[in-house]
């Protein structure tokens, strides 16, 4: 039987190779990227803010080992508390109002949903809320790069997963129709992973007011940090409120939809229990590479370890210098959306 995760079917369908690596050999990158660390922290900002904690815990309890990190994301590490501070900021300014309206029911709540006899789903829902007018919706907390459009949403299978496992929940239904609500589909909360930047100070003492990559709270923050009139700087508002770092799109639930990604989620499970049953029975090269290359570079784990093997080197030695034993934990389903 094949317990499936959002993270571990996406694995499977992206690359059976880099599942062979991470699920057979169970083995993972000592270094980890700053990507997947961003989308770590700022899921926990955004879980403390609705918990009604303080949400700058997380990167006051930040720790950075500038010695165990890619020499290539040095700088960038070193100003990450102040980017993460910057995003998660403005995303709270930026929804302060419609959220003010709005009861948080669950964070990080825990789904085990059994999708047939042979398979179970499990999974966080990162928040289930429940707005002013009483519907209550499966919120999905993603990082991102760029944010998408409406239709990829369609091909998210987890929040779908997410929806029917909390319809089948009998004990938060409950909890819902005591409220007056209803559930009525999934939210996903896309957040911008570059922070907005601050303004330059000029010369002559004032604030830059040229074309610049940020938003209203940043820039009036930096207007407040130099002791300025924000009177003098009320132009920029409406000119600034044109840059977008956060998209929350919602999708009504479908019960067709449902039922597809389901038996899709059945499907990949299926195979996957197939070779895991005894993986010594296939060679490697059974378990297929997905040679996307640019795909690659971006976000694999395990690139450098599979092009040395490609290239007919021996790989021992870099598992041994680069590699640890794989770590099973709640990170990994924070970061499907970077």
């Amino acid at each position: 039987m094949a317990v499936g995760s959002a993270s571990k079917i996406n694995r499977w369908r992206r690359c059976k190779h880099a599942c062979y690596y991470s699920d057979v050999m169970g083995i993972e990158p000592v270094i980890k990227s700053i990507a997947p660390q961003k989308g770590t922290i700022l899921h926990e900002c955004l879980t403390n803010y609705y918990r009604g904690k303080d949400w700058t815990d997380p990167i006051k309890n930040l720790v950075i080992d500038m010695e165990n990190v890619f020499d290539e994301e040095r700088e960038e590490w070193a100003y990450l508390p102040k980017e993460l501070y910057r995003i998660a900021k403005s995303y709270i300014n930026a929804f302060k109002g419609i959220d003010a309206g709005a009861t948080t029911l669950e964070t990080e709540y825990k789904v085990e949903y059994k999708l047939n006899e042979n398979h179970t789903y499990i999974g966080y829902i990162d928040w289930i809320v429940m707005d002013s007018d009483k519907r209550v919706w499966i919120v999905d907390h993603k990082t991102v790069k760029v944010l998408p459009e409406e239709r990829d949403l369609y091909m998210d299978l987890q929040l779908v997963m997410y929806f029917d496992a909390v319809m089948n929940d009998k004990a938060l239904m409950d909890k819902i129709a005591k409220l007056g609500g209803t559930l009525s589909g999934f939210m996903f909360n896309h957040v911008k992973t570059k922070a907005p930047k601050e303004p330059a100070l000029l010369k002559s003492g004032a604030l830059s007011k040229a074309q610049i990559d940020t938003d209203v709270t940043t820039y009036f923050e930096t207007v407040k940090k130099y002791g300025l009139d924000p009177k003098d700087y009320e132009d920029m508002v409406e000119k600034l409120s044109k840059n977008v770092y956060f998209k929350r799109m919602k999708l009504p639930a479908n019960r067709r939809t449902i039922d597809i990604i389901k038996a899709e989620i059945i499907a990949t499970l299926d195979e996957y229990d197939c070779y895991m049953a005894d993986p010594s029975a296939f060679e490697k090269t059974r378990f297929v590479r997905n040679t996307l290359k640019q795909r690659c570079s971006w976000d694999c784990s395990y690139q450098k370890l599979c092009y040395a093997e490609l290239a007919g080197m021996h790989i021992e030695d870099i598992i041994a210098s680069d590699y640890q034993e794989r770590k099973s934990n709640r990170t990994e389903e924070n970061n499907d959306g970077e």
